[in-house]
């Protein structure tokens, strides 16, 4: 009986925790009894499982305890319109919202106003609490003796400051934005990340490096290394270095090129699958980055349409989008109509031509068997 007793008291506690997450979580007053209800069945494995906690009996009971104690109420001007359920809920409800009592004295807020703006905890007391008040002062602490500290990376910044090196990725974000600081006033320096890359051999020195291409497939990534060690064009391209893009990582660590050269005279050529991911990360890569020349490596791409006579459907999770498709195409430049024709009916057609149609038999030998 005891144990039973038990596992009663932790249904009832789950439907209270889960209806008290969506009154906290739900940005107006208002609610309709009918979305909270599927919210409460959502977080349950199933609809059977939702009706073994006693289902709509425990989370009438709930309400109703939560009405009594002044937590919610049902609306007057909905008070006759009820969910149609047996016993009837009200449709439309009222969250009853106190107001937050300071936590924070005026004395503690006068002692950072010197350097921080504080103003939006002192408009939103509910979100003062001491933690937050121990982040602020190490946050003020810091600024009073900025100019002896160098500039560091994010998570060394927010390991000191905060003892986690995550902090500034996730609640810090937040904790910035109301103090109105951004990184740079914690000088924070976002270094580049690695990423892989191969020099041409007939360079000497990086100085001479002045075209490098940025390859999405690291398939293709070994081809095109291979034909460099044999000193051979990349399809007609003569190239200094190329540069693994692993995907959407190339969106992150494209400025680390700025760590490897010490000159700002090169050129970028990107290729990709094309498909939708491909050419979102070439219209992203290059409208986010207006300080480097990036251009489309055409030959390559007409190359690849060229061999392609049997395109393969795009994966479920690619995300369509048509000003990502219609920058690629404007660049590539729409007077080659053969290659505009086939890039629009795959793109139709949810197809794509991955970069694999280029194999090294075919790049060493300009034929091969199509894909």
């Amino acid at each position: 009986m005891e144990k039973e007793g038990e596992w009663q008291m932790n249904k009832i506690e789950k439907m209270k925790d889960l209806i008290t997450a969506y009154l906290n979580q739900h940005k107006n007053v208002e609610f309709n009894i009918l979305d909270l209800e599927n919210y409460i069945i959502d977080r349950y494995d199933s609809l059977n499982d939702y009706q073994d906690d006693v289902g709509y009996e425990l989370f009438y009971t709930t309400i109703n305890e939560l009405s009594s104690s002044l937590k919610i109420k049902p609306m007057k001007s909905h008070i006759k319109t009820t969910n149609n359920r047996k016993p009837p809920l009200p449709i439309r409800w009222r969250i009853i919202r106190t107001k937050a009592i300071p936590k924070w004295t005026q004395e503690q807020i006068f002692q950072v106003s010197d350097r921080l703006d504080i103003s939006y905890f002192i408009t939103n007391p509910e979100k003062q609490n001491v933690s937050t008040w121990e982040n602020i002062l190490s946050i003020y602490n810091f600024l009073g003796e900025k100019d002896k500290w160098e500039w560091e990376s994010k998570a060394s910044r927010s390991y000191q400051l905060f003892k986690d090196e995550k902090f500034l990725n996730e609640e810090g974000v937040h904790l910035l934005g109301r103090l109105k600081l951004t990184e740079h006033d914690l000088k924070i320096e976002n270094y580049g990340e690695p990423f892989s890359y191969f020099v041409h051999p007939r360079v000497s020195s990086f100085t001479e490096i002045k075209r490098i291409l940025i390859i999405e497939n690291l398939s293709f990534f070994h081809a095109c290394r291979r034909l460099f060690r044999m000193y051979k064009p990349i399809v007609g391209l003569e190239l200094n270095m190329i540069i693994y893009a692993e995907g959407t990582h190339i969106e992150s660590s494209i400025k680390y090129i700025k760590d490897i050269l010490e000159h700002s005279d090169f050129h970028f050529l990107y290729v990709g699958d094309m498909d939708p991911s491909g050419y979102s990360i070439y219209a992203r890569l290059k409208i986010n980055n207006p300080e480097f020349d990036i251009t489309l490596a055409k030959q390559i791409y007409y190359k690849m349409v060229e061999e392609c006579h049997c395109p393969t459907t795009i994966k479920k999770d690619q995300q369509k989008n048509n000003d990502h498709f219609n920058y690629f195409l404007d660049e590539m430049g729409r007077d080659n109509e053969d290659f505009t024709a086939i890039a629009y009916q795959i793109w139709n057609e949810d197809k794509r031509i991955p970069q694999e149609v280029l194999p090294i038999d075919l790049l060493l030998k300009g034929e091969g068997n199509h894909a």
